[in-house]
């Protein structure tokens, strides 16, 4: 991989080298002292920019959304191909998939800065600064860490107040939410992220907190991070109801097949079915405005089986 990125990194300095050097000269020139943007990205790494950026590709479906849902979609000039909301994303020119972007698209396009989640590949990140392109990445694993997302693509796409719009509504919608559960006793969750390898979601992702603040427990919190789990412990624990995306495996998951699942067969919440099959995959799979929506979903269907 590294062989091939750096041909693919010579090549295109070679294609683009001189206009590159033209440019930088000339924004060397223009820079006044002063970053126009200062902050430290979810890897850690301290980002500043010498002026706001103009032109933006997104590696990451949720920034890409992000993006939309504050009004900055005109800098957006290149997305991947699973971003794929709101529909007028799909429009936008495509740079690959988001695990494995097109450089050369990327480097095409002229972006001043590429925004993507914490999974971009190392040598990615590093063949893009060496060109130049600051690669900021935001990934959340809970709901502040989302509201940072948004207020870190606001202020780079200079649309701050469209982002504490956005922020706002989420938080009325979750004091909403809090208002309906407040009375509620938590039951016990699984959330089956995929099934063979058997994953969950543990504590420090967002979904644990979309469970909770739902008026469940999620009975993984006691693995961190996207964690594999075993079939043995999941009977121990015994939850009382079990949430899944629909593309928990390789073929569409309903709740009849997942009920009729060995992995699930021994529970209590699928002798009773008590299980739930997200309507839309990407709301809880992505950490953006859309995530109040799935708590909304979980809570209802939690409350249903009382």
């Amino acid at each position: 991989m590294k062989k091939l990125l750096s041909i693919l990194l010579a090549g295109i300095i070679m294609v683009a080298g001189m206009t590159a050097c033209s440019d930088k000269e000339s924004q060397q020139e223009a820079q006044s002292g002063d970053a126009a943007v200062q902050f430290t990205d979810f890897r850690g790494n301290e980002i500043t920019l010498d002026e706001y950026p103009e032109r933006i590709v997104s590696l990451s479906p949720t920034s890409t959304e992000i993006m939309f849902a504050i009004g900055a979609q005109d800098k957006l000039v290149g997305v991947t191909n699973s971003c794929d909301y709101p529909a007028e994303a799909l429009e936008k020119e495509k740079v690959g998939d988001f695990s494995g972007p097109n450089l050369e698209m990327i480097v095409n396009l002229k972006p001043d800065v590429v925004v993507g989640g914490t999974y971009i590949q190392e040598d990615v990140t590093q063949a893009l600064s060496e060109l130049g392109i600051p690669v900021i990445s935001t990934e959340a694993e809970n709901i502040e860490d989302i509201f940072k997302s948004i207020e870190i693509l606001g202020m780079l796409s200079q649309n701050e107040e469209n982002a504490q719009d956005v922020i706002a509504d989420m938080e009325t919608k979750l004091a909403e939410i809090a208002e309906k559960v407040k009375d509620s006793e938590p039951v016990s969750v699984f959330y089956v992220v995929w099934k063979d390898p058997f994953k969950t979601a543990g504590n420090n992702t967002f979904i644990n907190e979309v469970i909770t603040l739902a008026g469940g427990e999620n009975v993984a919190s006691d693995v961190e991070g996207w964690a594999d789990y075993s079939r043995e412990e999941l009977i121990v624990k015994n939850p009382y109801a079990i949430v899944s995306s629909s593309h928990s495996s390789a073929e569409k998951e309903t709740e009849e097949s997942l009920v009729a699942d060995p992995l699930f067969s021994d529970l209590e919440a699928s002798k009773a079915k008590r299980i739930h099959i997200m309507s839309d995959d990407s709301i809880i799979a992505r950490g953006g405005p859309r995530i109040v929506d799935a708590i909304e979903e979980i809570r209802v269907a939690l409350e249903s089986w009382k």
